[in-house]
């Protein structure tokens, strides 16, 4: 994907909508971005590593939410235009829609009083990752529910956790989740059939999965998610369905750049057009 910045600010001065790395004024304006720019900007990478050591993520969550922000945008906008009358002009960034995956972030820095980092939210969450005897890991998330509690502890068999004063009450939880998880690490990593336990007993609870085993996962194929084309690309369709019905897709994926000049042509003339393409600042692939 190419930096946001050049057809957006070839365009700014005509399109509906703008998209642009930092904004449109300001300091960073001009200033090209990417997802990984997205992310470190953003304070993700912040928030997903471990204290004074930022890591690199895994998938474009940045560029993503910068493309669902741009088409709610687009949707406020539509709505606006049709109680005003008037036609509305969206703009947004990548740092600015890197906020509302930040949200809580942001909330939990005002509530320590410190920068937070990977597992600042776990005590507050009682949330748990943890591996099971034959290798697999499960996530678990308890919230703030004593029943959720109760069950776990029965699911662990080790109801005598739910009497310890350490962990009965859930503010006494999250004051020494430290002390817990370790102790919940080895009654998982002692015992098998733990997804049936978690079931039976009503704990909230998720295998730990990979993109294939999502893919692969019998509630995905239940509920038509993916469509495996005869080379085995998966490919999404729209995670919604209206009046119980999922919208129908395309079975071939567009490349990259194959929309690019019909895009461009909405707010462009066809001269300007091929002066981006020429230029490299389009890319259009219309084989």
């Amino acid at each position: 994907m190419r930096a946001f910045r050049g057809l957006a600010g070839q365009i700014r001065s005509r399109a509906a909508n703008s998209v642009t790395g930092f904004g449109s004024t300001g300091p960073l304006a001009n200033r090209p971005a990417y997802d990984t720019i997205g992310h470190a900007f953003g304070g993700l990478y912040s928030l997903f590593s471990d204290e004074s050591h930022p890591q690199l993520a895994g998938g474009l969550s940045a560029d993503l939410v910068t493309g669902l922000t741009t088409a709610t945008g687009v949707l406020a906008a539509l709505v606006g235009r049709l109680k005003t009358g008037s036609p509305q002009r969206m703009e947004t960034s990548i740092m600015e829609a890197v906020s509302v995956l930040t949200t809580d972030g942001i909330t939990q820095a005002f509530e320590l009083g410190r920068d937070p980092g990977r597992t600042s939210r776990h005590p507050q969450a009682q949330n748990f990752c943890v591996p099971t005897s034959i290798g697999e890991y499960l996530a678990v998330h308890l919230s703030s529910s004593q029943k959720f509690w109760q069950s776990r502890c029965r699911a662990m068999d080790r109801m005598d956790l739910a009497e310890d004063p350490r962990f009965a009450e859930y503010r006494r939880r999250e004051s020494n989740y430290f002390e817990l998880v370790p102790i919940v690490e080895a009654v998982f990593a002692a015992k098998e059939h733990w997804e049936r336990v978690l079931t039976e007993n009503d704990v909230p609870f998720a295998p730990v999965l990979s993109m294939n085993g999502y893919l692969d996962h019998e509630q995905v194929q239940h509920l038509k998610l993916v469509d495996r084309q005869p080379d085995g690309l998966a490919l999404l369709n729209p995670p919604w369905t209206f009046d119980g019905e999922r919208p129908d897709r395309s079975n071939l994926a567009p490349k990259v750049g194959a929309d690019s000049r019909a895009v461009a042509s909405e707010v462009l003339s066809d001269e300007e057009v091929e002066k981006l393409l020429a230029t490299g600042v389009l890319y259009a692939d219309e084989s």
